[in-house]
């Protein structure tokens, strides 16, 4: 499932590319959500709220809010590995 975020910015990938939509499909159960930003292989998994009623717009906010929350290596870190 992908849906554009017209509400909220999302931040870059990990890679360093710039993220215009994020793309969700079911995770390891129906609890929780792979989510990607753009292609390149870097991905969370995170839990979604199966306890109300299922709307994918707000399943999507949650994946945003898990996708901004994910932590980064700084620019300095990813050069010195690198």
């Amino acid at each position: 499932m992908t849906l554009s975020n017209p509400n909220r910015a999302l931040k870059p990938c990990p890679c360093g590319k710039p993220v215009e939509r994020l793309y969700m499909t079911e995770g390891s159960t129906f609890r929780w959500r792979y989510v990607e930003g753009c292609g390149c292989g870097w991905m969370i998994e995170t839990r979604i709220d199966t306890m109300r009623p299922k709307d994918s717009a707000v399943d999507y906010q949650e994946c945003v809010e898990a996708w901004n929350e994910m932590p980064r290596a700084s620019v300095g870190d990813r050069l010195n590995r690198e």
